[in-house]
């Protein structure tokens, strides 16, 4: 696959107000020529507008991808705009801390909807606006899904749901000029774990105790540009937690075990 280059781009981020989506706008705010960043939280996206904008141009919006009257509109803005978008990156979600027995309809929902259908709609709407060969899509995923995992169960059907929805859509766009990225985080320190939801909606309030001593949002957003640029299709980013995989694969009984470990000290 040809050498990427983010240079001149127009690159729009989803879930830009914090984390990973927060460091890959700063990575790639020194090479694209225009960014689209949206969140639901706007004053932080605001802050980060004027942090950036003196490099490129930097555009934000509010948009909770669970509305989905709000992406339609948001997507209707961006036709009127006659834009062309080189570069989708899908990295907004919510993660899961509860039992799937303790998981409430509503809250799974709301993962579905974030996590998925959301971003589904979002991109069907703007494909039309991605004519560049190539133009791009990077779904940011998770280690979960490779695997199923004890208090993510929602959390986990989402991600493996996106890697079925757009490995399709990578064949079918093959020669319209669109690729597609897989980028599967294990611990990066980022608030997701605190935003996570328990089972009756309300926020887990706390990070995990690997998260905290995971990998920085900084770092995961390098090897994030690194790997695109380089053309990979999927691309594992974190510590040792990235050994799960491979034992997921190759010695099943012993991913379970620990699997079980962590169902036990909840």
């Amino acid at each position: 696959m040809k050498q990427f280059s983010f240079n001149q781009k127009c690159v729009l981020i989803t879930g830009a107000s914090s984390g990973i989506g927060e460091a890959l706008s700063q990575k790639i705010a020194s090479q694209a020529s225009h960014l689209i960043l949206v969140a639901r939280n706007v004053e932080k996206l605001k802050t980060l507008q004027k942090k950036l904008e003196n490099q490129l141009k930097v555009s934000v919006y509010q948009l909770d991808l669970c509305d989905f009257s709000a992406i339609d509109d948001f997507a209707r803005e961006m036709k009127n705009q006659h834009l062309s978008i080189d570069v989708l990156i899908h990295n907004a979600g919510i993660s899961q801390r509860s039992l799937a027995k303790e998981t409430s309809e509503e809250t799974e929902l709301k993962i579905w909807n974030t996590n998925y259908f959301g971003p589904v709609r979002l991109t069907k709407k703007l494909l039309v606006l991605m004519p560049a060969k190539p133009s791009k899509i990077v779904v940011i995923s998770s280690i979960v899904g490779v695997f199923g995992y004890p208090f993510r169960s929602t959390y986990s059907a989402t991600k493996h749901a996106l890697k079925g929805y757009f490995e399709s859509l990578a064949l079918e766009e093959k020669s319209n000029g669109l690729e597609v990225h897989f980028v599967l985080p294990g611990r990066v320190r980022t608030d997701i774990s605190k935003k996570a939801l328990r089972g009756d909606g309300q926020h887990h309030d706390k990070m995990d105790e690997g998260q905290a001593i995971g990998i920085s949002a900084e770092r995961c957003a390098d090897d994030i540009v690194k790997a695109v640029n380089r053309g990979k299709v999927k691309v594992l980013i974190g510590g040792k937690e990235l050994l799960m995989v491979k034992l997921y694969s190759i010695f099943p009984n012993v991913f379970k075990n620990i699997a079980l470990k962590e169902l036990k000290n909840g």
